[in-house]
């Protein structure tokens, strides 16, 4: 927890198991097509981003931040 509070957690790119790029991330936020094309496209599980679509992750690229209910 310490880690977070302090911005210490690697983010994006900086997490060896990123398998996008910053861009990448980007271009899936804005695409508005279906998930199912969007996997195709990118070589991620549609699961992936729908993360990056509500915010929960690469949000400090897109700016959308989570907000749970």
């Amino acid at each position: 927890m310490d880690r977070v509070l302090r911005n210490r957690s690697a983010k994006g790119e900086g997490n060896g198991q990123s398998k996008i790029t910053a861009e990448m991330a980007k271009k899936i936020f804005l695409d508005e097509r279906p998930y199912s094309q969007i996997t195709k496209t990118y070589g991620i599980h549609k699961s992936t981003i729908s993360q990056i679509k509500v915010g929960k992750t690469w949000s400090h690229v897109t700016g959308k931040r989570f907000l749970p209910k």
